[in-house]
């Protein structure tokens, strides 16, 4: 059973990512994130949780957001 509402609210990665990079503050926690990510791999140590950050954010990003139906 399809529960009305809800609709338009299916938008790609990019719109949020957009979104996150879209003013100075959100640009920078992207950039220093991704300047710490690449300095843990320059150096060898605690790759394993550049990895582990990197696949977290692709599964939740995977999963299709879904509310409980009313019965």
């Amino acid at each position: 059973m399809r529960v009305p509402g809800g609709e338009g609210h299916e938008k790609p990665f990019w719109y949020y990512a957009g979104l996150l990079a879209g003013g100075w503050s959100g640009a920078m926690l992207l950039g220093l994130a991704a300047l710490g990510m690449l300095r843990a791999v320059k150096s060898g140590r605690q790759v394993w949780l550049v990895i582990y950050t990197l696949l977290i954010g692709v599964i939740y990003s995977a999963i299709p957001y879904k509310t409980p139906g009313w019965r």
